[in-house]
């Protein structure tokens, strides 16, 4: 390539032969060869009058270094959108990770709380089932007691009414605490 190159033209020989090009990037020589070519020609127009009336050749030249300012431009765009996305990307990573993380705790907090709770219930529950049958078995005794046999059907009939209407509300209850459990607010 150096053989080609014309010594009476200063831009050319700034050009960098095959063996300095595979020194540096291909991107890092392109770059460079660019700016080459607009210093060399911003110093050929020197003249006022050649920068109003340009001829063909300077106009030429000028199309190509629009044409590489126009790509050069392109390029960091791009370059800069794929660092913007990435950033994005990452970031929205990180939040996830940070929402799985505080989601899992409280899962956790949350789970032990119920669990705590159903545990209340459930020996509240028989507390009060243990005072419930207490005071069944006292009816029941009073009852025995009771001569009047229409007097004594009227009072099992209200105590088996009690019995049931106790365990169904007990049962509801149950019900509708796990269905706050299930609600997962």
């Amino acid at each position: 390539m150096s053989d080609y190159i014309d010594t009476t033209n200063s831009s050319l020989k700034k050009i960098p032969t095959s063996s300095q090009m595979a020194k540096s990037s291909s991107v890092e020589a392109v770059g460079e060869y660019a700016d080459i070519v607009i210093a060399s020609n911003t110093a050929k127009r020197d003249t006022f009058l050649a920068k109003l009336f340009p001829d063909p050749v300077q106009r030429a030249a000028k199309m190509g270094e629009l044409e590489i300012v126009k790509t050069e431009f392109e390029f960091r765009k791009k370059a800069l959108v794929m660092v913007r996305e990435t950033h994005s990307q990452a970031l929205r990573e990180t939040c996830n990770q940070y929402l799985i993380r505080g989601k899992a705790d409280s899962r956790a907090e949350t789970a032990a709380f119920l669990m705590r709770k159903e545990q209340e219930l459930q020996e509240e529950l028989n507390n009060i089932f243990d005072r419930f049958i207490a005071s069944v078995e006292k009816k029941t005794q009073r009852l025995a007691t009771i001569i009047n046999g229409t007097l004594q059907r009227a009072l099992e009939q209200d105590l088996d009414k009690e019995i049931h209407n106790f365990v169904d509300m007990k049962d509801k209850l149950v019900k509708k605490f796990r269905q706050i459990v299930d609600e997962g607010v």
